[in-house]
């Protein structure tokens, strides 16, 4: 696909997902045929087992913005 060519074309060896969600974006990538490193940052601790399903990846429960707050 063009984004496997990408991939291979720019020599990129670790993708961060930032707002993980379920994984869907990773899931995506990994059909791209990308086997490298994923970085998927996701607050909801739930989804964290959905998310390592896609491995090698880290999974951190933790959300990304400006502001250092605590999730309700």
């Amino acid at each position: 696909s063009a984004i496997s060519s990408l991939f291979k074309q720019y020599e990129i060896d670790h993708v961060i997902d930032v707002g993980a969600n379920k994984g869907q974006f990773t899931h995506f990538v990994r059909q791209c045929n990308y086997r490298g490193q994923i970085t998927a940052f996701e607050p909801i601790i739930g989804h964290k087992e959905r998310i390592e399903k896609y491995p090698p990846i880290d999974v951190i429960c933790a959300a990304v913005g400006r502001k250092k707050a605590l999730l309700p």
